[in-house]
């Protein structure tokens, strides 16, 4: 049976992964890529992106290879994070959501990208010209260390290994960290489900990462900013409050205001 994640590599390489059921993105060259994404905006099933592979290094630009589970490798003229750019543009999410998530629950940098059940975290920690290279724990189901080297082997939800340079430790911390994001996410949703807050109820968890997540945000920040002040939230009407504050009414931020009295 052909598998799709092998596509786009040069024959002999090919078969050897798939004889083996490893890849070793460690000895990956760009020549091994025979596929090249066209000039302009790749068009990529980028919810199934495994990983992107930097060859960058300093003062010299190289091409970038995605690798997706649906479609295999290809080489793009892009940078991986302009590649993680994209990602996240297929997604209702921002950088600047998943810096909230971040900042809120106390989590590491680089910054990751969740959104359902994508999970992408950047790894390979910058060697050559700054850039990272990235990995989609999504289809991660094991992380574990490669003996004697600052490598990880992951074996993926589909039977196969991947091995690139990362800390097991770390990896499986970044792993963690998404998960608590996506939880959060799901928490979230069900407590704006809950309390109707401005979101339709039909709104699906996907939907609604993108659309309440920043809602949530708002009210969130909101309220730790009236705690810093010591107005309590059962002190003031929020929903009124986010609502006025939306619309540009600043004499919103009035407080002794009865309006905004619960």
């Amino acid at each position: 049976m052909v598998n799709p994640l092998t596509r786009g590599l040069r024959p002999e390489l090919r078969s050897q992964i798939e004889r083996e059921n490893v890849i070793d993105f460690t000895k990956l060259q760009l020549e091994d890529v025979t596929r090249r994404i066209p000039t302009g905006e790749p068009e990529l099933d980028w919810q199934s992106v495994v990983f992107i592979k930097n060859f960058r290094q300093t003062n010299l630009a190289a091409d970038s290879v995605v690798v997706t589970m649906r479609d295999g490798f290809f080489r793009a003229a892009l940078t991986p994070k302009a590649l993680a750019n994209l990602i996240l543009m297929s997604t209702n999410m921002a950088w600047l959501n998943m810096g909230s998530y971040v900042k809120m629950l106390g989590l590491s940098e680089p910054l990751p990208i969740v959104s359902g059940k994508l999970r992408v975290v950047a790894t390979e920690q910058p060697k050559h010209g700054g850039h990272n290279s990235w990995v989609g724990l999504q289809f991660v189901d094991n992380i574990n260390a490669v003996w004697g080297k600052k490598q990880v082997r992951a074996q993926l939800d589909n039977g196969m290994e991947i091995i690139f340079s990362d800390s097991a430790a770390r990896l499986r911390k970044k792993n963690d960290e998404t998960l608590r994001i996506a939880h959060q996410m799901t928490t979230e949703f069900q407590y704006t489900q809950h309390h109707a807050l401005s979101v339709d109820a039909l709104l699906t968890q996907e939907e609604y990462d993108g659309q309440a997540a920043i809602e949530f945000h708002q009210r969130y920040l909101l309220v730790s900013g009236l705690n810093l002040m010591g107005i309590s939230e059962s002190q003031v009407d929020v929903t009124l409050l986010l609502k006025r504050l939306r619309q540009g009414n600043k004499e919103a931020l009035h407080f002794d205001d009865e309006r905004f009295q619960a």
